[in-house]
């Protein structure tokens, strides 16, 4: 038996359709995290148990406290933006025979697919981090993780309330070690275009060790994007065509393109970067289920402290 458990705010227009999805559910806690719309009324017409619970800028607080109001110990974690497509058949199928996690994939509007640990155990997994929360062993010992075939997740990204840049720049001080927040820190701030605050961030990554291989490669290709931003073309040229990058990622080699064509440089040149972005395959990550992109799940300490 599962516990679906969504934390929520200001949701009323959107949390019908996703409760839709899954009123077969065993149970339903919807947390409440100082709404000022219907939010709970919604929640309570769709069979949901709503809880409140306070909001301290920390996802993880706030999920640990979502799902401690839960009967079960199998907790499927899902956001009021996310349907659950395919089904509840599988998932519950699944978790009789996976008492430790169910991994799903999550599609985008963009057309992107990642997977995610959805269901988990509340006695061996805990959410570490205030913000980008993610889901780590108690034990630190590999856990047994199933996958979800024809169950999957699709993302309607809402508008977020909150600005997620400030509130990883306020909690830095307590992760200034960290690559993972510092890495996230660095992604928000690229997204909410502030480019001089994410090149610091950038600097700032760059001298924490470890983490995801993923993640130093994205944040190379965000170093590239940012130079470009504030007028350096030619410093942003140089950092996307460096081997260890360009050999990896055909995303810096297109970005590589935009610029030379901006800067003027020889067609040879810039038809041998094209030919070589097109001769990349996508990189993906393995992840702890033996499938693509589960940063959300795999342990950090798997890659060791060299990047």
């Amino acid at each position: 038996m599962i516990s679906v458990v969504i934390i929520t705010k200001d949701s009323a227009h959107r949390l019908g359709r996703c409760l839709e999805l899954i009123a077969d559910a065993p149970e339903i806690i919807v947390a409440d995290t100082g709404s000022s719309d219907d939010t709970p009324q919604v929640a309570k017409a769709y069979g949901a148990k709503v809880c409140h619970i306070p909001w301290n800028q920390d996802f993880s607080e706030a999920r640990t406290r979502a799902h401690e109001h839960a009967r079960h110990d199998l907790v499927m974690r899902l956001d009021d933006d996310e349907l659950l497509r395919g089904g509840l058949e599988e998932v519950l199928a699944l978790s009789r025979s996976a008492p430790d996690g169910l991994c799903m994939r999550r599609t985008q509007p963009s057309g992107e697919t990642d997977m995610l640990l959805r269901v988990y155990s509340r006695g061996k997994w805990a959410w570490h981090y205030p913000v980008h929360e993610l889901l780590r062993s108690i034990s630190g010992e590999r856990l047994r993780v199933l996958d979800a075939k024809d169950s999957w997740i699709e993302h309607r990204p809402s508008v977020r309330t909150r600005g997620y840049a400030d509130m990883l720049l306020s909690r830095l001080g307590d992760y200034s070690q960290d690559p993972y927040i510092n890495y996230m820190c660095l992604k928000e701030l690229v997204l909410e275009r502030r480019w001089y605050e994410a090149l610091h961030a950038f600097r700032r990554y760059a001298n924490t060790v470890g983490g995801y291989r993923w993640h130093r490669s994205q944040a190379d290709l965000y170093h590239g994007q940012i130079l470009r931003e504030i007028g350096s073309s030619k410093e942003a040229l140089a950092v996307l065509t460096e081997p260890k990058l360009a050999s990896t990622r055909a995303e810096a080699l297109h970005l590589a393109v935009e610029i030379a064509l901006e800067l003027k440089i020889d067609d040879v040149t810039i038809e041998r970067m094209r030919q070589q972005a097109l001769g990349l395959s996508v990189p993906v990550e393995v992840g702890m289920s033996g499938n693509f992109q589960v940063p959300y799940v795999i342990d950090v300490k798997k890659y060791a402290a060299t990047p």
